[in-house]
């Protein structure tokens, strides 16, 4: 056969369809009509409620291609029955170990995936509009959005299994023992994700939380996942930490304390050294150095009369923890230049070497 007969082949099977099918197409015409008409009215609905709940642009469109979505699925299913097309849809493809798989189970399958994958990305946009407008911080707004992420995962997971005839339950019963048995060989893994989910719900741990742990490892967070998390230390590198290590062991979070936090440095006079003006020194370094708080006053207390010096601290609180240790090096520079413009001796240690000779 040329073109011309297969052109004319298609010609009378579209004559005859519509000839048979004419009320169907009449009803699948008004449907796609009354499609058109809702999906106009929505785009309103949905700007007017943008507009009352200040939702940037991107958001509200994407809210808008989320429900058109969920509205065109629809509105076509409906199409195909009415045409009677539904045949086609439930048509076998394979077979996996008796389970048959037809294109709806596929389309219902793939299309329930990608409304989740929209749906995430319209709950990410709105938690990074209310970061925007300061409603809730950074940290607060990932911890939200993981949780409800991990949630809608779980519920997506069991809702395609039984679309393609997969029972849950006979599926977790045939496991059980096997899933016993990993539970005892994955305890650590299990223990991991369990931490995590706390760490989730209780709000201990926050993005750019700066925390200190049990090492004396000191580093920012920028990362908390369900089984592992993530801090960048003062070095600029990357450690990826179990959950369980923030749950389990002691953890300190400088993030946790009040604004402004509170350090020191110590530092040793010869004995004939002025107290006065090592005090006076003193304060005068922290007053210069440009990250030392100037809400809370610096002070300096005279510890003790040591073996070799006389040992002062000087006490200070700082805004950004994360980079005290510059602070207290730059102080420790300026100490150092000042004592010596000024002649105050920083001691060496000193001893007492008593020689006996023996007689012989």
């Amino acid at each position: 056969m040329d073109i011309n007969e297969y052109l004319d082949s298609a010609v009378k099977f579209l004559i005859a369809f519509v000839k048979g099918h004419f009320v169907n197409l009449i009803v699948a015409a008004i449907i796609f009509g009354v499609v058109l008409v809702i999906q106009k009215l929505m785009g309103k609905g949905i700007h007017r409620i943008g507009s009352r709940l200040r939702l940037d642009d991107k958001t509200e469109k994407s809210i808008r291609n989320f429900f058109r979505f969920i509205l065109w699925f629809l509105g076509g299913s409906l199409i195909f029955e009415t045409l009677g097309l539904g045949k086609v849809l439930t048509h076998h493809l394979f077979s996996i170990k008796g389970l048959e798989i037809n294109l709806y189970s596929v389309a219902i399958s793939t299309l329930v995936i990608f409304g989740l994958n929209m749906g995430l990305g319209i709950i990410r946009q709105f938690i990074t509009g209310l970061e925007r407008r300061q409603k809730v911080d950074h940290g607060t707004g990932a911890s939200i959005y993981l949780i409800i992420k991990y949630v809608l995962w779980v519920i997506t997971i069991t809702l395609v299994l039984q679309i393609v005839g997969v029972s849950i339950s006979i599926l977790l019963a045939s496991l059980t023992a096997l899933l016993v048995g990993i539970g005892f060989g994955l305890q650590q893994l299990f223990n991991d994700v369990v931490s995590g989910i706390l760490l989730l719900f209780e709000r201990n741990l926050k993005i750019k939380d700066v925390i200190q742990l049990d090492d004396g490892t000191v580093g920012k967070v920028t990362d908390i996942g369900l089984r592992t998390s993530k801090i960048k230390t003062r070095d600029d590198i990357t450690m990826i930490i179990p959950n369980s290590k923030f749950v389990n062991e002691r953890i300190i979070n400088w993030s946790h304390n009040d604004w402004n936090t509170r350090f020191h440095i110590a530092v040793g006079v010869a004995y004939a050294s002025d107290t006065d003006l090592v005090k006076k020194l003193l304060l005068e370094c922290a007053h210069e150095h440009g990250q030392v708080s100037k809400n809370t006053k610096p002070f300096v207390r005279f510890m003790d009369f040591g073996e070799s010096s006389l040992d002062f601290r000087l006490y200070f609180w700082v805004h950004d923890v994360f980079v005290v240790e510059n602070i207290k090096s730059d102080l420790r520079f300026m100490v150092n230049r000042a004592f010596r413009e000024n002649d105050v001796e920083i001691p060496f240690p000193q001893r007492d070497v008593h020689h006996y000779q023996t007689k012989g």
